[in-house]
């Protein structure tokens, strides 16, 4: 009961932010520019999954995914979405937090992905491939993957060809949660492009990792040209019941 009206609120907030957006928009410049503010932007998308359970057994699940932006300023955002599995009746926030700044740099509060590696909402869903690499989708902490979203703040530099991202997380965020109840997960990358290749860097540091405790790292790249892409990513893992390492490469054109 808690976790839905906490997800009623969240969501009250953004379409709140999105009618006073809608409402207050002044008329366009005859110039074409658009300079007014508050505006936003979202997407809705819908998922339909059939698959057979045994041989005389098909399970069938529904997915639906909503995101708005709200640009209140040149230099603060909102971001809020949903996820919903109608099947399971199961309902969970997406990102949803603020953000200040601008391409130079950036400062995030709220519920995000963490800066880990290639993982971002595109290659989580758009990308086309039936599974996500082994190395995206096992558990790192507590049962969470790469692919996780957690409750925190980060923040993001941008110099030349080199950007840097750091972050403080909450490393047993629930589904619903949007702000930490407890900092103690370190998360930071780095990463540098030269001409038609980016190298990344990336840390996940958990409590007690100096000790002998949780710490993930990852070495990435990712060459761009036209009509062809190259990925590639090696994560090693040690935790406080296992360790492992894995790697996968993609191809896409």
């Amino acid at each position: 009961m808690m976790k839905m009206w906490r997800i009623q609120v969240a969501l009250g907030v953004m379409a709140g932010l999105c009618v006073h957006s809608w409402a207050s928009t002044a008329p366009q410049q005859t110039d074409g520019s658009d300079t007014s503010y508050p505006h936003f932007s979202g997407a809705f998308e819908a998922y339909g999954l059939v698959y057979r359970q045994d041989k005389s057994t098909v399970g069938r699940e529904r997915f639906y995914w909503l995101s708005t932006t709200v640009q209140l300023s040149p230099a603060m955002r909102v971001v809020g979405g949903v996820f919903i599995n109608r099947q399971y009746h199961a309902e969970e926030l997406d990102e949803f937090y603020i953000g200040l700044g601008d391409n130079s740099h950036d400062f995030r509060f709220g519920r995000m992905r963490p800066a880990f590696g290639l993982i971002d909402w595109y290659q989580q869903w758009l990308v086309g491939f039936i599974n996500l690499p082994l190395v995206q989708v096992l558990p790192v902490d507590r049962s969470a993957s790469l692919t996780r979203i957690d409750s925190g703040a980060d923040v993001r530099f941008n110099k030349g060809a080199l950007q840097l991202q750091a972050g403080l997380f909450d490393s047993e965020s629930s589904e619903h949660q949007l702000t930490p109840n407890r900092a103690d997960q370190v998360i930071g990358r780095a990463q540098a492009q030269v001409g038609e290749l980016i190298l990344g860097a990336s840390a996940m540091l958990g409590p007690r990792s100096l000790a002998g405790g949780q710490r993930t790292l990852g070495l990435d790249l990712r060459w761009t040209h036209p009509q062809w892409q190259v990925r590639s990513e090696y994560v090693w893992h040690e935790g406080s019941d296992r360790d492992w390492d894995g790697y996968y490469a993609d191809v896409l054109l």
